[in-house]
């Protein structure tokens, strides 16, 4: 007992004490966010725009030439004055891009609806259409969509808008499921995380990469240091997909990286502590990727470069003479978890 526990035999421990209890989640992507209008959202009054859903989730809409006062069912929203233009503004509460999906559309008159951002697109919706219309090839990410009359007579008229259907939070990328499981973050470089042991109740893992040095990177960019370019903020997620797992889980962690030598990478999290406030560590590497093993808490991440060891090890434990069986081997167990939780 006077040697450091390895992994292995620290959660054959946990599961002898009941600690791990593993959950068959479904593997989960990117999902839909939309808003059903079952009755008229101002109750009858004059209004020119109103939002669902929280800041992070939901969506705006403001008029323009218009009010949304007049559907005793859904939303008749455009009632503009003959001649003059009117439009609907549909974007993210949080004021970032979102992929679109899909609107229910029921027209008098024609009208056009457009996306506007780094996928634009336009649809044409005749007078006297009824259906839910989506863009051409599927998806498009856009800062906003705009529903308007059309030019040159811009003629007055009434529409009824429901079930805008979209993807929030595109900057982020999730996945949801099991313990011996690899998810590769497609749209955050690829980063790959390994789910070897879910722990209590970890169900999701929340990837956000920043294409910038992390605002506490250390060293010199293109030098030694954690100044490469990209960072990625890491959350580990119960499968509600919002509240935060407990922190027993076990991970592992692989970025991508440009360093040559590929064995000066480093797998890098920042702590806010000693060591310049990151501690870094490897596992193994390629000439595109590292990957740290055994990790059990997350934070921010970066590719450290040329960095020197900083995570802290136990190296040596001695027991006491006359310890009892029964607290020698807890005594090893919290301060193994007390040293990968370091890391």
């Amino acid at each position: 007992m006077n040697e450091k526990l390895s992994r292995r035999s620290l959660f054959a421990i946990l599961i002898s004490l009941g600690l791990i209890f593993l959950f068959p989640l479904g593997a989960w992507a990117a999902s839909a966010y939309t808003d059903s209008f079952d009755s008229d959202p101002t109750g009858g009054s004059y209004v020119t725009s109103f939002t669902t859903g929280t800041a992070a989730l939901g969506l705006s809409y403001v008029c323009s030439n218009c009010d949304f006062s007049y559907g005793p069912n859904n939303i008749y929203s455009i009632a503009g004055t003959p001649g003059e233009e009117a439009s609907i503004t549909i974007k993210a509460r949080d004021g970032g891009p979102f992929e679109f999906i899909s609107i229910y559309i029921d027209t008098a008159k024609a009208i056009t609806i457009k996306g506007n951002g780094s996928q634009s697109f336009s649809i044409d919706v005749g007078a006297s259409t009824t259906g839910t219309f989506s863009p051409t090839g599927g998806n498009k990410v856009v800062d906003e969509v705009v529903i308007s009359n059309v030019s040159p007579d811009y003629i007055d008229f009434d529409i009824y808008i429901d079930n805008v259907s979209v993807i929030m939070d595109i900057d982020d990328e999730m996945h949801c499921g099991g313990a011996d499981t690899t998810y590769t973050f497609s749209t955050q470089s690829d980063v790959a995380i390994e789910v070897t042991d879910t722990g209590t109740n970890l169900g999701c893992l929340l990837v956000n990469e920043t294409t910038s040095d992390h605002p506490n990177a250390t060293g010199t960019s293109g030098a030694s240091g954690t100044k490469t370019g990209k960072y990625w903020t890491i959350t580990a997620l119960q499968s509600d997909q919002s509240s935060p797992a407990t922190a027993d889980y076990t991970l592992n962690l692989t970025l991508p990286h440009s360093i040559s030598p590929d064995s000066n990478a480093k797998v890098c999290k920042y702590t806010g502590g000693a060591g310049g406030g990151w501690v870094c560590d490897r596992t193994s590497s390629t000439a595109s990727t590292v990957t740290l093993n055994g990790i059990s808490s997350l934070s921010d991440w970066a590719v450290g470069n040329n960095v020197g060891p900083t995570a802290v090890s136990l190296s040596r434990l001695t027991a006491r003479a006359g310890a009892s069986h029964f607290f020698a081997p807890l005594s090893l167990l919290f301060i193994e978890l007390a040293s990968m939780i370091l890391r």
